[in-house]
């Protein structure tokens, strides 16, 4: 198990002072920061451990490592540098682990698959994809990868949210740690891979069309809507949700596009009301109430919400409670009165992306439950200008919906064509996908890899 942030900290205090209680607390009341620390935080009496223990809590609360404690250190201990630089390195792994943990282990897969950099994908070959394995890879890069790897989270969470806050304040204090020689920038024996260009861009694109579709006809509409749609673990309902979230809200489509729900900043909703209070907080206006905040969101062009801030809608881990699944219930019965009138402005519509059991399908009780709620929120909209709409659901895509997509993309490569030889390859490689009943990504990879190279260029 990874040492956490607050035992790295207790360990380099009593690394530096042992067993000095006295001076480790002179040390401390130098700043006058770190001076509040000690007097708030240190019990007279305890145990030299236990001091350290709740000093470095308190130092990690009030974000004083970095600075002054890491300064103070180096002054007092100048002959130590190598031994600061080593667990500022250590504390950095730790907290950008953290960091990647909120993504959830399958987000955090994806992110890996599709969008992290070539290099720290390399150093990751053979490797368990948990967040602190993938964090201690860090070092190992130089800092432009390093920089690059956190940025390339910054879309996976809502602007100016507390992630990308977090994300921020990392990039800047990695750049304090040294780059590393070049005998560690890549592994013993490995040559470097080809970078995979725009394969997320491809996934993408390449995501079950007849779902997309569905959604661009709903959108188009001038009602508001209550949009559903499932899928399963195996579908990667979060790169449905991020092409929403990207292709939807640009210049041809003209929506603004927003996520909301609990997690952000560990809040929650176990009711109604606080539903409504975190759509009002995405949408900017947390000092309005909810149709006042909707109809300062649409007086330009649509706007779509998707409910879920990283994770498709499902109870347990990564999930919604019971309570906050039935607060939102609740919600999606109330929302039809808040509504502004239809023509002015213009339409709402919330997306809720639901993560059904493999097994259950639209008898999943959680899909249940949202579908129910959309159809009884139109049924008693008193105005009749709400849809419920069932956008489908995904699955692995077939080969004839696959071609256009796959003919589109070739049309923007002048000059070139796809041969016989080429659609019967790419063909095979649907075909075995099926049959081994991979997800959806790994169907997409395949399709990727069986492409000649022009196409793959971006």
């Amino acid at each position: 198990m990874a040492i956490s942030s607050i035992a790295l900290v207790s360990d380099l205090l009593s690394s530096f002072f042992p067993q000095d209680r006295d001076g480790l607390l002179r040390l401390l009341s130098r700043d006058e920061h770190t001076l509040k620390v000690v007097q708030s935080a240190a019990p007279p009496g305890s145990a030299f451990e236990t001091l350290c223990h709740q000093l470095a809590k308190a130092l990690i609360g009030e974000d004083l490592v970095f600075d002054p404690l890491l300064a103070l250190l180096r002054e007092a201990r100048q002959q130590r540098h190598q031994e600061i630089d080593a667990f500022l390195c250590a504390f950095l792994v730790r907290e950008t682990a953290s960091q990647l943990a909120r993504l959830g282990p399958d987000r955090l897969n994806e992110w890996i698959r599709y969008e992290a950099p070539g290099p720290l994908k390399e150093r990751l070959q053979g490797k368990t994809k948990d967040a602190h394995t993938v964090a201690a890879q860090f070092p190992a890069l130089i800092q432009r990868e390093r920089g690059a790897a956190l940025k390339s989270l910054s879309s996976l969470w809502p602007d100016h949210s507390p992630e990308t806050v977090a994300l921020d304040q990392l990039i800047r204090r990695w750049s304090m740690v040294a780059e590393p020689t070049l005998s560690t920038i890549l592994p013993t024996g490995a040559a470097k891979p080809p970078d995979p260009n725009d394969l997320r861009q491809f996934v993408r694109t390449l995501d079950r069309l007849l779902v997309w579709r569905a959604l661009l006809d709903a959108s188009q509409r001038p009602t508001h809507q209550l949009l559903v749609v499932r899928g399963d673990p195996e579908q990667s309902l979060g790169v449905f949700r991020e092409r929403v979230r990207r292709d939807l809200s640009n210049h041809a489509r003209l929506h603004t596009v927003r996520t909301f729900g609990p997690g952000q900043d560990h809040s929650v909703a176990t009711t109604a009301g606080g539903w409504a209070e975190l759509l009002c907080e995405a949408i900017g206006h947390a000092e309005l109430s909810l149709s006042a905040a909707l109809w300062e969101d649409t007086q330009r062009k649509p706007a779509l919400y998707i409910v879920g801030l990283n994770e498709p809608l499902h109870l347990g881990d990564g999930g919604l409670s019971k309570d906050e699944l039935s607060a939102l219930v609740d919600f999606i019965l109330t929302l039809p009165a808040q509504l502004p009138a239809l023509g002015a402005p213009s339409p709402v519509r919330l997306l809720l992306p639901v993560q059904v059991d493999a097994a259950l399908g639209a008898d999943d009780p959680v899909f249940k439950r949202i579908e129910a709620a959309v159809e009884a929120a139109e049924a008693t909209d008193p105005r009749g200008a709400v849809e419920a709409v069932s956008v489908g659901a995904l699955k692995l895509p077939d080969f004839d919906e696959l071609r256009d997509t796959l003919k589109e993309r070739a049309r923007r490569r002048p000059g070139r064509v796809l041969t016989e030889a080429d659609w019967a390859k790419i063909r095979a490689a649907h075909a075995e996908a099926v049959a081994r009943r991979a997800p959806f990504t790994a169907l997409a990879e395949a399709i990727w890899r069986a492409l000649p190279l022009w196409m793959q260029e971006p």
